[in-house]
């Protein structure tokens, strides 16, 4: 992202609306996350992460080159890249009516690095919903209701000393049977 890119003409696919939908309530997700969720062919029983892991890559760049998507090292880590809702994408989100207000995502940390802010904390947090989102998809008797990530989901505890707010960093609720 360091070089001005040439602004690409993008057909948007139900797959990417999908995806742009997930990064909103999460954040932020690597290419491994995206490869999973969405360039995986069925039966996952016989996943083939390579071949998955080489479209959903093609698919981002595609998607980078019409700022869709923007990607940013995550600190603390060898290289390691996580991507973001680029100006485009919040676009065609806020005129989505069914999502409501989309509060424009923190970019990044610091413009000159390209670091994404609390991106070490929260990818871990975003692999377990995403193996959730996974199981529910492979098993009939596990279901995964509702996620939230960047929406506010903080609630008040009553303590022995008083009241303290509980800010969760997300929101699972999920069942079996």
């Amino acid at each position: 992202m360091g070089e001005m890119q040439e602004t690409l003409e993008v057909r948007i696919t139900k797959r990417d609306i999908a995806i742009f939908q997930l990064i909103s309530k999460l954040k932020m997700l690597t290419v491994n996350q995206i490869a999973a969720l969405f360039f995986v062919k069925p039966p996952r029983e016989r996943w083939d992460m390579s071949k998955a892991r080489s479209a959903a890559g093609k698919r981002i760049s595609m998607l980078q080159r019409g700022e869709y998507l923007m990607s940013g090292y995550v600190p603390g880590t060898p290289g390691k890249k996580c991507y973001i809702l680029g100006p485009e994408a919040v676009k065609l989100l806020k005129e989505d009516e069914e999502l409501g207000a989309l509060e424009d995502p923190r970019y990044f940390e610091r413009k000159h690095t390209y670091a994404v802010y609390n991106s070490l904390h929260d990818l871990p947090c975003n692999s377990f919903v995403i193996n959730l989102m996974l199981l529910s998809e492979t098993r009939d008797d596990f279901y995964l209701d509702e996620v939230l990530g960047e929406k506010d989901c903080s609630f008040m505890i009553e303590g022995g000393k008083g009241t303290y707010n509980f800010k969760p960093d997300f929101y699972v609720q999920a069942g079996a049977g």
